[in-house]
């Protein structure tokens, strides 16, 4: 991993690029935009919040937030949670994983490991016909 970001979130940053080049973002305030897609949305950058509420669930920008965020020059770096940086999952993977021994499990037989499906009866008579 070579970015600042994973590489599913960076190909989900592209795709909101792309995505919002065609709409028209109007600046309210220093941090709040009005994002002119359909349907209309509010973006507020300070408190982290766009009113299609994918922001606030998601915990990653939405494309109405990335577009206001590229149309008027920030970074959107600044607008991430550390959790998505290549640094804080490289980090997660940092120590190792230990095997689990399979000595203390219970033996079980051949025949008992293999799962077959549940036994099914046809009901007996002619099927019915789903028609009114």
């Amino acid at each position: 991993m070579n970015g600042i970001v994973c590489l599913e979130m960076d190909a989900r940053l592209v795709e909101a690029f792309s995505k919002g080049k065609v709409w028209t973002v109007a600046q309210s305030s220093e941090e709040v935009f009005e994002v002119f897609s359909l349907p209309t949305v509010v973006v507020d950058l300070q408190n982290q919040r766009c009113t299609c509420s994918r922001w606030q669930i998601n915990s990653f920008p939405c494309m109405h937030t990335i577009t206001a965020i590229q149309k008027f020059g920030k970074q959107v770096t600044n607008y991430l949670d550390p959790f998505y940086f290549v640094d804080a999952y490289q980090f997660s993977y940092e120590l190792s994983i230990n095997p689990i021994p399979t000595l203390g499990a219970p033996n079980v037989a051949k025949e008992f490991r293999i799962i077959l499906p549940p036994k099914t009866r046809r009901p007996r008579g002619r099927p019915k016909i789903q028609r009114i």
